[in-house]
């Protein structure tokens, strides 16, 4: 027992250190704020899943323990011993990872305020209401269908188009119009496979009818990095990305939202 006591104390102290090393090494530094976004969001991850896996083991060990009833007296409280020994383990290495789970989320919020608060006095500065991003494909700029009333290619009803159509081939990279959140990445009735991402100003973007999505939602993008697939999911006709551009959740042309650099 007393073997027991004493590594439950060791356990604890260094639980206790760990705790104190990562609450000091918490910090922004020097470099792209958005790189540090991301590089929070992806420990913050991490620490989830190591929770979770740590729930799990915690779980099948209770499990275990009430189907020993059977086990003779002495064995039985050896074994469980042994297994309180090892669930306090567990315990607090979930706290640690919980904990540094909590910092994280602490750090993400904070740096997302700073970066909002940027682009604000960005904003400011130039007397504009938000920044303009990047065109959605690398090298196909033809537009089949603008945005607009116009006779639906389906329905051959007359129907206001909310954004651009782009065509491609299928499986083209497209990219984020400009740096952001991921806040729907799944699939949506006549959409087909969708992304959308809200900005650091005003300004939020969707992609649509993507053969596939390569980002998950809560993710932090960067300008220019690939989000999904070309395809023709939904209600198409073919391989094009739909692109929506909104300002303060009132859809725009989506020409305006974007600069005309490649």
């Amino acid at each position: 027992m007393n073997k027991i006591l004493k590594v439950l104390v060791i356990n604890t102290l260094l639980f206790v250190s760990l705790i104190f090393s990562f609450q000091n090494n918490i910090s922004y530094g020097q470099s792209n704020k958005i790189d540090e976004l991301i590089s929070i969001t992806k420990k913050e991850e991490n620490f989830n899943k190591r929770i979770n896996d740590l729930d799990y083991i915690l779980k099948k060990n209770i499990e275990n323990r009430s189907s020993d009833k059977n086990m003779k007296s002495s064995l039985l409280e050896r074994r469980i011993n042994i297994d309180s020994l090892k669930y306090s383990q567990i315990k607090f290495f979930k706290m640690y990872f919980e904990r540094q789970l909590f910092n994280c989320k602490k750090s993400e919020i904070l740096l997302i305020k700073e970066i909002k608060e940027e682009r604000e006095e960005a904003l400011e500065s130039s007397n504009v209401t938000y920044i303009k991003g990047r065109w959605p494909l690398e090298n196909y700029r033809y537009i089949s269908s603008g945005y607009g009333y116009r006779t639906h290619p389906i329905t051959k009803k007359l129907n206001f188009h909310n954004g651009i159509d782009i065509p491609a081939p299928k499986n083209t990279s497209v990219i984020a119009s400009d740096d952001g959140i991921v806040i729907f990445a799944g699939y949506k009735n006549g959409y087909g496979n969708v992304v959308e991402i809200e900005h650091f100003d005003n300004k939020k973007t969707l992609y649509a009818h993507n053969n596939s999505i390569v980002v998950n939602e809560g993710q932090v993008v960067k300008r220019g990095q690939v989000i999904a697939k070309v395809g023709s999911t939904g209600d198409s006709t073919g391989n094009h990305v739909h692109f929506e551009v909104k300002i303060n959740n009132k859809r725009i042309n989506p020409l305006y939202g974007i600069s005309n650099d490649l």
